[in-house]
């Protein structure tokens, strides 16, 4: 399961994806300046792993702005 935050609120749909390949969803979210954005994913299963890949951001901006990548 996944879901992106906002100042760590849920925002748009929960995403599940059962099979052992990566999905591909997008998601529309309104951000101001100085939001914090995020993705949490969990594994429900007592073994394996969970790789999120390529979150990617894209912005229409209405002012100038810097957007800061946390790792």
């Amino acid at each position: 399961r996944g879901r992106i935050y906002v100042n760590g609120i849920a925002v748009g749909t929960e995403r599940t994806n059962t099979t052992q390949t990566y999905a591909s969803y997008s998601e529309d979210v309104v951000v101001v300046a100085g939001d914090l954005v995020q993705i949490y994913a969990k594994n429900e299963h007592a073994s394996g792993s969970i790789d999120v890949r390529t979150f990617s951001l894209s912005a229409n901006l209405l002012e100038t702005s810097t957007i800061t990548y946390d790792a």
